[in-house]
């Protein structure tokens, strides 16, 4: 009788354990398909809510790292379409070390240049532009019409 009932907690027991890990699988699995399907939501809307929504609800999925990446990339792409110095600055903010950091920083020094710089035609406008882009593209020009500015006064 006794062995009968201790041979009985043991498939309890084994039984409890096989739920257990059945149901441990049972919720992975689920993890993995709300998040695939989360993914594939994203990507059809495509917008920048869209993947930070995934990001937000999936930070340690596998699907993470591409959901930063298009979040960097329409970023970039919103920035380029307003092509505006906010828009750039906005961006790098963000994206310090982005994939396309370099590429708005330029676009941001030539618009600083040309549409500040050259509008304002200061020593004060090329002073500050040559503060926040010292060894830019446009960096020598500047310089050159700060002097001008500044000794024909």
């Amino acid at each position: 009788m006794m062995k009968k009932l201790l041979y009985s907690k043991t498939i309890s027991r084994s039984c409890i354990v096989i739920i257990a890990m059945l149901i441990f699988l049972a919720s992975m699995f689920v993890g993995c398909a709300t998040s695939a399907t989360g993914w594939k939501q994203a990507q059809a809307i495509n917008t920048l809510e869209a993947y930070q929504e995934f990001l937000d609800s999936n930070p340690s999925k596998e699907l993470a790292d591409s959901a930063r990446w298009k979040i960097d990339t329409l970023s970039f792409l919103h920035a380029k379409e307003e092509h505006t110095i906010s828009s750039y600055d906005r961006y790098l903010r963000q994206f310090p070390k982005g994939e396309f950091a370099q590429e708005a920083n330029e676009r941001l020094e030539k618009l600083f240049f040309h549409k500040q710089t050259e509008a304002e035609n200061s020593v004060n406008a090329y002073d500050d532009f040559l503060q926040r882009f010292p060894n830019g593209v446009f960096a020598t020009e500047a310089r050159s019409r700060r002097e001008q500015l500044y000794f024909n006064k």
